[in-house]
Order: structure tokens, then sequence, then C-alpha cells
């Protein structure tokens, strides 16, 4: 049979000593990061039903287009770079080589710089020799999405830097909370303001609350 009174010493053993601060410290951290998962979620929702209300169906499509643009090629342009973050760059810091660290956080950032630079040129030359189609509104979500994937590639990159570094909750709390609270709330004020936005002003804002 168990000894109920020794799994109650060992419980309290725990909790009182450092592995209860562990514990604590990791259900604490659990529970922030649900909090900012399910804000940043319920943000996002209000801001696709309020894009939704006030944009055309098929502005909204072409809205829907940029971000699934600009999600995918932030992806692309990183080369999947950070996800040898937890490994590599733990590994680097565990050994305290900081020159090897910082060599390759350097090495993910300049990857990203130098594939944007390459879509950026190639996105110009498009627009510049494609005469009035690059130029047409159903040309718009394209560029902007292309636009901004080097974007989404430098925040995937530096979020996995620093969640590899330990601070999990200072990576997520940018992109999954801050960024959606600050789209919906410029939204449904310029809504509110305004009574309606255009698709051209909607990508002015998304672009300036990335940014």
């Amino acid at each position: 049979m168990i000894d109920l009174s020794a799994v109650a010493r060992i419980r309290a053993t725990i909790l009182r000593g450092s592995h209860g601060k562990q514990l604590f410290d990791i259900l604490k951290n659990s529970a922030i990061l649900v909090a900012v998962r399910i804000v940043g979620m319920g943000s996002g929702l209000a801001l696709m039903i309020m894009l939704a209300r006030t944009l055309a169906p098929s502005e909204f499509g072409k809205l829907t287009l940029t971000f699934s643009i600009a999600l995918i090629g932030g992806v692309l342009v990183t080369f999947n770079y950070g996800a040898g973050a937890l490994r590599f760059l733990t590994g680097a810091m565990a050994q305290r080589d900081e020159p090897t660290a910082a060599a390759y956080m350097a090495t993910g950032r300049w990857i990203v710089v130098w594939i944007a630079l390459l879509i950026w040129a190639i996105a110009l030359v498009a627009v510049l020799t494609g005469g009035e189609s690059a130029s047409s509104p159903d040309a718009l979500p394209v560029v902007v999405g292309l636009a901004l994937a080097p974007v989404f590639g430098w925040l995937r990159v530096n979020s996995a830097y620093v969640a590899a570094l330990g601070f999990v909750i200072r990576a997520a709390i940018p992109n999954t909370l801050i960024r959606q609270v600050l789209m919906a709330t410029a939204v449904a004020l310029a809504i509110w303001i305004v009574g309606s936005l255009t698709l051209t002003e909607i990508l002015w804002i998304y672009a300036a609350t990335l940014l």
C-alpha cells in the first residue's frame, strides 16, 4: 500500500524548497502565456469581425490575401533559421560562448535583410515594368504582402532569439498580444470616427502597427 503520509511529506518538501519555486514559476509563466494568447486571439477575432462588417466582400478577400502573403513570406524569408535558435543559441550560452551566440543571431538577421532587399527589388522591377496591371487595385494585396513579408521574418527571428534566451513571455507578448490589440483598437477608433474604412486605409493601419 502507498504511504499517504510519506507522499504528503515529500510534496510539502518540494513545495517549500527550490523545486517548489521552480514549479510555481512554471505555473505562473504558463498562466500568463495562456492569458496573453486568449486576449490576443480575442482581439484578432474582434478585428476580423470589424473588417468583415466595414469592407465589401471583394476588399475583405484582398485583405485576407495580403495577410496570407505577408505571413507565408515571413516564414520563407528566414529559411526557418530561428527554429535552430533553441538548440544552437542555448547551447552556446550554456557554454558561455557569447561570440558564437552573437554570430548566430547576426547571421539570421543578415539573412532576413538580404532576402528582404531581394524581394523588394523584384517587387519594384515588377511594378515598374508591369504597366497598368502592376499598379491596379488587384495587384495591391500582392505588393503590400511582399513588402511586409520581410518585416514578419525579422519579427519571427528576433522572437525566436528572445525565447531561446529564456525570455518566453517577453517573446510572446509583442506578436501575440500587443500587435493584435493595437490593430483592433486602431481600426475600431477609425471606424468610430470616420464611419467606414477603405482597403488602402486598413493596410496603412496594419503596416503602422507592424512597424
